[in-house]
């Protein structure tokens, strides 16, 4: 993103917490978000996108790593 702006992303940790669901680290989504943006050539006004697909993406991992192991 450029210089001096701050990305909009939405914080719904919270909400889930209060679930009891296992979420990805804030940060991480960040990092991802930011990474897909680099990405995709740094567009503007695309910060929810990235920041959705991220937490998605982490979201998926962290499901995958938490479901019970079959034997």
């Amino acid at each position: 993103m450029p210089s001096g702006v701050s990305p909009r992303f939405p914080n719904p940790q919270r909400r889930e917490k209060e679930k009891g669901m296992a979420t990805p680290k804030e940060m991480d989504v960040v990092r991802r978000a930011y990474e897909l943006w680099q990405q995709a050539g740094e567009p503007s006004g695309k910060d929810d996108e990235f920041y959705h697909q991220a937490k998605k993406e982490l979201q998926e991992a962290v499901d995958r790593e938490n479901q019970p192991r079959r034997e």
